[in-house]
């Protein structure tokens, strides 16, 4: 069994309850959440790659692109 282990300070992230009732679909929920995990608090601040989200969430990079272009509309 593979030991799960976070290198930041706390190893735990906030997501805001309200993100639970958006009408957001799979893909785009997933890279909300992993974009919000690597945010650099204080200002929010995110700059991972399309391949480094699609790693995570362990989808290709044309579904991260489709849950970008979703979270860009709303």
């Amino acid at each position: 069994m593979t030991r799960l282990t976070d290198r930041t300070r706390y190893p735990f992230f906030m997501v805001p309850n309200a993100v639970y009732t958006l009408p957001l679909g799979g893909y785009a929920l997933a890279v909300y959440l992993n974009l919000r995990r690597r945010a650099n608090n204080p200002d929010g601040a995110a700059f991972p790659s399309l391949e480094q989200v699609a790693d995570d969430v362990k989808f290709s990079t044309s579904s991260v692109r489709r849950g970008l272009a979703e979270l860009l509309e709303k």
